[in-house]
């Protein structure tokens, strides 16, 4: 009895101190982590009985809001998705800080990457800066990590969990890295940063997983599953975006997947086994069809989509390339031209 009562006790003690170093760690982060919103309108049509015309009037509507960090003591970190109002209507961007709500700072936009959601904003001042995570090569699954941002419009909210899978990739851009979390995301937590135990920014939230609709006619967002953007990827956008404003990626309209004996179209047919490449499962390019595989890009062999988009990021958009592509039992020669990356 006394045996475990000591093993309880031990285990409370334990508890404890994990929960006041992480108390710790959100405290030494939390004045960097700030509220972001930025102004919308709607274009609205009047009819004047005046003239017998229909007028155009911008009529304001409701702020896109999200979270967003400091680095380098006056650069603001967020996902494009929460500023594109600002780029495509003109419209301004304003910041506030924890402790600080009412006073707000005015942001301008450096640069972004609209592929990766990454953008890159500036405020006056110099203000409390976090450091970005850009080497994984020590991160484990099932590590403890916390995340701080407006999550479901309550600024300044702290949720705890785990990485549920280190290296998740998208479909489309295989050159993108994501950090699976176990962790309470939602609505306004797009553009907050995910940070290990060490308090540095780990990932940058990017999607949830599911969608739980509210009582009201308003759709929140709530889940325990999000993707999120590693801070490798993260760290090389911003490189990015430092030196050229507006990132852009050189494209061939494809989406890709490795094609080989590890694969199950590989396995399951027999008329093409023959080859290795990259098989193509969905295009916006006339040039290309479904199933074909990419055997040689300029006499160059690729077997993954990432090495090959690395390539492509060496090409400047519109020049025109040579893919030898096997379809439907014939090898045959495409000449196409590098296009700029756009999402869905």
């Amino acid at each position: 009895m006394r045996k475990l009562f000591f093993t309880l006790a031990a285990f409370l003690f334990v508890g404890q101190a994990i929960s006041h170093e992480l108390a710790d760690r959100i405290e030494q982060v939390l004045p960097s982590v700030a509220y972001i919103s930025v102004d919308n309108y709607v274009d609205v049509d009047v009819f004047s009985l005046t003239n017998r015309s229909i007028k155009k009037f911008r009529q304001p509507s409701y702020p896109t809001t999200g979270s967003c960090f400091v680095i380098d003591g006056n650069k603001i970190v967020t996902n494009y998705h929460v500023i594109h109002n600002a780029v495509e209507k003109q419209t301004k961007i304003y910041v506030s800080f924890y402790g600080s709500p009412n006073v707000r700072y005015e942001a301008d936009i450096v640069g972004y990457d609209k592929i990766v959601d990454v953008a890159l904003l500036e405020i006056e001042g110099t203000h409390p800066s976090v450091q970005i995570k850009s080497n994984f090569d020590d991160v484990r699954m099932g590590e403890s990590v916390f995340s701080i941002s407006n999550y479901l419009t309550n600024k300044h909210s702290a949720t705890q969990g785990i990485i549920s899978s280190l290296d998740r990739r998208d479909d489309r851009f295989p050159f993108m890295r994501f950090l699976q979390l176990q962790i309470l995301q939602g609505s306004g937590s797009s553009g907050g940063p995910t940070f290990d135990s060490d308090g540095k920014v780990i990932a940058i939230n990017y999607i949830v997983h599911s969608m739980v609709p509210t009582q009201s006619q308003r759709v929140s967002v709530l889940s325990m599953s999000a993707l999120t953007i590693r801070g490798d990827t993260l760290a090389k956008a911003i490189e990015n975006i430092k030196r050229d404003g507006i990132v852009t990626h050189s494209d061939l309209g494809v989406w890709m997947e490795p094609y080989g004996p590890y694969s199950n179209d590989y396995l399951f047919d027999p008329v093409t086994k023959d080859h290795t490449g990259i098989l193509i499962k969905g295009t916006d390019n006339d040039d290309f069809r479904y199933h074909d595989i990419i055997l040689e890009v300029e006499g160059r062999v690729f077997t993954e989509p990432r090495k090959l988009y690395e390539w492509l990021a060496t090409k400047k958009i519109g020049d025109r390339i040579n893919i030898k592509v096997y379809r439907q039992g014939k090898i045959i020669n495409i000449d196409t031209e590098i296009r700029t990356a756009k999402r869905r």
